[in-house]
């Protein structure tokens, strides 16, 4: 099986976590600077190749009430322009709280030290949602599994009209508490 890598991406910091050769988990999570749109594809394109990625999950950032925002819009470039770059499976996966979750995980002291710390742990749970959905999925169903599509207007080919086609769900994302007092220890 292929290795899998997520991408949290960033316009200063980007995360990416990697996973076994099997795809069956996370086994390395790292984090790197960006000057520019062209310095993230060269960055990203050489842990490809030293990697040997055969497959990539791009964090899709919408807003929690589900609407695009200038971020969106621009992972959304990024992603077109690995899609068209690469000729392996190339998707995005809805990445709503995978920053405000990472950063439970990672001390307060830490964070303040270094801030790609968490940039790098919100790949690696973005790269685990990925693999959980993968692992539920049927090997002959699309992955696509918008949010709300249950009562949207769907095309000929079965797509809804207001998500795009590639665009995948985490699971458990609703779910995640982004409470400001998770650095305090516990009474």
């Amino acid at each position: 099986m292929p290795r899998i890598m997520a991408i949290d991406l960033g316009r200063k910091r980007v995360g990416v976590a990697l996973s076994d050769e099997q795809a069956f988990m996370c086994i390395d999570a790292l984090a790197f600077t960006v000057r520019d749109d062209r310095d993230l594809i060269r960055q990203i394109v050489k842990l490809v190749d030293e990697r040997e990625v055969a497959e990539i999950v791009v964090g899709h950032p919408i807003n929690l009430n589900g609407e695009r925002t200038e971020t969106t819009r621009w992972a959304e470039r990024i992603y077109t322009i690995l899609k068209e770059r690469y000729h392996f499976p190339v998707n995005l996966l809805d990445e709503r709280m995978t920053t405000a979750l990472a950063e439970r995980f990672v001390p307060l002291k830490e964070r303040k030290r270094d801030k790609s710390k968490v940039d790098a742990v919100a790949a690696s749970l973005l790269l685990a949602d990925y693999l959980r959905m993968r692992e539920n999925t049927p090997r002959n169903t699309p992955r696509n599994t918008s949010r709300n599509t249950r009562n949207t207007p769907r095309t000929p080919s079965g797509h809804s009209h207001n998500k795009p086609e590639h665009t995948l769900r985490s699971q458990g994302d609703n779910t995640r508490n982004t409470s400001d007092d998770r650095d305090e220890p516990d009474a």
